[in-house]
């Protein structure tokens, strides 16, 4: 083995990562001068911190890059073969006009349609002469010379200045353990992002309420990746296809027809301000008043007798990232993937809080974890909340817990920061104590629950920190005209250990509560069977707000609305009605449950629950 190159070698390696730094932030000035009239009210700070919010994902795309080329030069170091160091220089080459190609690619996408290059671009090259006559010739005569003179800029730059260097200088040994044990973790870790529990996601680097200068941050060539690897499976064809879509199509609207004049009003005021909490994985299990444990959510059994309660609520995934698009757009989980992981289909996605803005309500956000987790906050960034508050944010101190922020101390923030709005508002929080590893600051007081003693315990803990928040609020003057929303972004194993897949164990809490409730609506129990994604129908039916936009919503508050729930399982589809619910599991051809009043039930049955999740797996494909 020859180690007189190591050194060089060595150096050369850092010498390409810095390379593809520059280009990084060459592509990015071209994208950021291109769209500059979008951007150009925001303040020179602001707009400079796209490059610096965004380096944190270049590094991850250039060690992808990088690893290759690593791996090229750690075989011509053992090898002495320039064949090895040759190829280094046409994979970069190839790198470096691929970039090219996404870069100007993308340009007048994203002007048309706000989005940035993604897998339906592979979808696209099917087509060819299509796109060739969409972007008009000028526009690709353009383009096509941009991405050869700078790909030939790039390729020259790299050739003469730091691919010949590689063969120039001799280092002692110890140099040859740098290459070898020094470059592969750093690597990694870049990849990854950092140490922290999350890896690397779009979130991190969405800091404005501009979405432009959002997308200037994101690295296309990671951007594109990343799309490509969530739908790599689904590029062509829907794999819960067994009817046209049409006919999927009509079957699911017919379940959401109703008659809209026959819904039911339970509030005094038409616009109060609304307080939504959604709950960290609560089990209807745990609530004494929807026949549950006792002594564990005392506070929300309290509020419940003097809300509305619905007691035949189920979760429509088993994530975060799930819960969040079936409560703030009423989109119903997906088997196998997420759509708030991809803002290329954001733009297709309603929201609660973009819809209540535009009825003059303010909005807040306030998390104590981190929101980069599923990508969920670049979801609430670009529906524009007004105000975003997250674990980092708060102050250090206050991380207690390996996940972040106690709930005691996220709410209390949560009440300063609420006070602050301008009413009407619209405040959101996310509660994290509920969430493994339950290390909550306070002692166990439940002693039973066996394997699931801490879930029980840190719920316990939850609801008695929302217990002081309702005191709380009580005394703020917004109080008196507010209604108050709890729902769970999902359910979880509670101690009667249901099977994962069964609609046991998807039940969830809903409660409306608070002073906007009309007297003669007190108390009142709603038995109508439903799901998370109904939350939207109902509540903007009660502001006589349009909810036509939330397809995949029902009002549970309307006498003729249909009673049906509906929730994704890793590779199938639960369906409930009742009549009875199936649960069937698509790789395996099987089903876990089927349970029906009458076995005439069982074909329309299955045959709507399969309906519904391919209807709701195309309208994902197609946005």
């Amino acid at each position: 083995m020859k180690n007189k190159h190591v050194a060089s070698l060595a150096l050369n390696l850092v010498y390409q990562y810095l390379f593809w730094l520059v280009v990084f932030f060459f592509v990015r000035c071209v994208f950021l001068i291109y769209h500059f009239y979008k951007v150009s009210e925001e303040s020179f700070f602001h707009i400079s911190r796209a490059f610096y919010e965004g380096l944190y994902i270049d590094l991850s795309a250039t060690s992808y890059i990088v690893s290759v080329s690593f791996l090229l030069t750690l075989f011509y170091s053992v090898s002495n073969i320039n064949f090895f160091n040759k190829l280094n220089f046409y994979y970069v080459s190839v790198m470096l006009f691929l970039v090219m190609i996404i870069t100007f690619s993308e340009l007048n996408i994203y002007k048309e349609w706000g989005i940035k290059l993604h897998y339906k671009a592979l979808k696209y090259l099917q087509h060819p002469s299509e796109v060739i006559q969409t972007a008009g010739t000028k526009t690709l005569l353009i383009s096509t010379l941009a991405i050869l003179i700078f790909s030939l800029i790039g390729i020259f730059f790299f050739r003469k200045y730091i691919h010949t260097n590689s063969l120039k200088t001799e280092k002692p040994i110890i140099s040859f353990f740098i290459l070898f044990f020094t470059f592969p973790p750093l690597l990694l870790l870049s990849i990854r992002g950092g140490w922290q529990q999350i890896p690397i996601q779009l979130s991190d680097v969405y800091y404005s309420h501009n979405n432009t200068l959002n997308n200037t941050a994101v690295n296309s060539l990671w951007n594109i990746g990343h799309s490509i690897r969530e739908n790599f499976n689904y590029l062509n064809h829907n794999p819960y296809s067994i009817t046209t879509p049409i006919r999927a199509k009509s079957v699911v609207d017919s379940l959401f027809y109703s008659d809209k004049d026959s819904g039911q009003t339970v509030l005094s005021h038409p616009k109060p301000n609304i307080v939504l909490f959604i709950l960290e994985g609560w089990s209807a299990d745990l609530i004494a008043s929807l026949n549950g444990y006792h002594g564990v959510t005392p506070h929300f059994d309290s509020l419940a007798k003097k809300g509305i309660l619905f007691s035949n609520i189920y979760a429509s995934g088993d994530r975060s990232d799930q819960g969040m698009a079936a409560i703030l757009s009423a989109f119903p989980a997906q088997p196998t993937t997420s759509i708030i992981s991809q803002p290329s289909k954001y733009k297709e996605l309603p929201c609660l809080g973009k819809t209540l803005k535009k009825e003059g309500y303010s909005t807040s956000f306030v998390f104590g974890g981190q929101l980069t987790y599923g990508n969920i906050k670049s979801f609430i960034v670009y529906n524009h909340f007004d105000y975003l508050m997250e674990g980092k944010d708060f102050n250090p101190l206050l991380n207690s817990s390996k996940l972040g922020v106690p709930d005691e101390f996220m709410y209390k923030e949560k009440i300063h920061i609420t006070s602050k709005l301008p009413e009407p508002f619209f405040s959101v929080s996310f509660n994290l104590s509920s969430h493994a590893p339950y290390d909550i600051p306070r002692p166990y007081i439940h002693q039973w629950g066996e394997n699931e003693n801490g879930y029980v315990n840190s719920v316990w803990y939850a609801d008695s920190c929302l217990g002081v928040f309702m005191n709380e609020a009580k005394k703020q003057q917004w109080y008196k005209n507010t209604l108050f929303v709890f729902i769970p972004d999902h359910s979880h194993n509670s101690p009667k250990n249901h099977p994962f897949f069964s609609p046991a164990y998807r039940k969830i809490p809903m409660l409306f509560f608070g002073p906007a409730i009309d007297s003669s609506s007190v108390g009142l129990i709603v038995n109508k069977l439903g799901s998370q994604t109904d939350l939207a129908a109902t509540l903007l039916a009660q502001l006589n707000t349009d909810f036509s936009e939330y397809t995949f919503s029902k009002n549970l508050l309307n006498n003729t609305s249909k009673e049906f729930a509906y929730y994704a399982i890793v590779d199938g589809v639960g369906w409930i009605k009742p009549e009875g619910f199936f649960v069937y599991d698509y790789p395996l051809n099987r089903y876990y449950e089927l349970s029906t009043n009458n076995e005439t039930h069982n074909t329309p049955l299955i045959k709507e629950g399969k309906y519904f999740l391919q209807h709701v797996f195309q309208t994902y494909l197609d946005n």
